[in-house]
């Protein structure tokens, strides 16, 4: 009867229960967590579930295509994903998978669909994108959806994801506002020196999931006093802050300064002026 028993042990499937790694017990920065939760679907025909955030830990069961999760949090190109009766960890990076956005996105050109032209400068809110890269963004428009390459000459940008400049603006000199991203479109009006202005989303060419400025100008998408359009800055030629009340303050002391400076080189010529004059009364 013994020997019987060892037998059926041996053909039994080995049943293991991997301890799945907690987002709990991982210190993350701004760059991988969410405040909120992200839809994801699988488009893989299998996807593997790991217990931890590496294809080191154990393959504790697999997501077939169409499944739908939720998930928050990601750290070293995995994802943590949770439903109903599952919680794990599966890759990002390189999968065929679309998620939600966190953020907006901006068309920067006019984006021709099968169903119609998206207009320039309009804002997309919480599209899907195609893999962790954000390579795509799926755009619903007209009736029907379109996977459309986010680095197709640049034709739509992330408002939020890759938005690394300050949000306030002070411009190093005039500059024309442009209904459009390009330097030949309508004029709308100018900024005068010494303005803050609120940044919304500049040009960039994403490389290895960063956003790349190419050339010697930005090319700002900004809102000044309501009216919203296109600048172009050298990079050097802006100043940018994350907060109104700090670019404020900074540009009051840029205009003490100028005008103090101003008044001071007035002040100094009346008196090299009554110096002379006194001088010539004594010739």
């Amino acid at each position: 009867m013994m020997k019987k028993s060892l037998l059926l042990l041996l053909f039994l499937p080995i049943v293991t229960f991997a301890k799945v790694v907690d987002p709990s017990e991982i210190e993350f920065t701004n760059e991988n967590y969410y405040q909120e939760y992200r839809n994801i679907t699988i488009k893989e025909e299998v996807l593997d579930v790991y217990s931890g955030p590496s294809k080191s830990y154990e393959v504790i069961t697999q997501v077939k295509e169409g499944n739908e999760f939720k998930f928050k949090y990601v750290t070293e190109g995995f994802a943590f994903i949770e439903s109903n009766n599952l919680k794990g960890w599966i890759e990002l990076k390189d999968k065929d998978l679309l998620m939600e956005s966190f953020g907006s996105y901006l068309t920067t050109k006019k984006v021709k669909l099968l169903c119609g032209t998206i207009p320039v400068n309009t804002v997309i809110e919480k599209p899907y994108v195609k893999n962790i890269e954000e390579t795509k963004v799926l755009i619903s428009y007209n009736g029907c959806t379109e996977l459309v390459n986010m680095n197709d000459n640049t034709s739509i940008v992330s408002m939020d994801l890759y938005n690394k400049i300050g949000k306030y603006l002070i411009l190093d000199g005039k500059y024309s506002l442009y209904e459009e991203a390009n330097p030949q479109s309508r004029e709308i009006t100018y900024i005068p020196r010494n303005t803050v202005i609120t940044q919304l989303a500049y040009i960039y060419k994403l490389e290895n999931n960063k956003a790349i400025i190419e050339g010697d100008k930005i090319s700002f998408y900004v809102d000044y006093d309501g009216l919203k359009g296109w600048v172009f800055v050298n990079k050097d030629k802006y100043k940018d802050f994350k907060t109104k009340e700090e670019a404020e303050k900074k540009n009051k002391t840029n205009i003490i300064i100028k005008y103090g400076s101003v008044l001071c080189i007035v002040i100094l010529l009346g008196f090299v002026t009554i110096l002379l004059n006194r001088r010539d009364r004594k010739k």
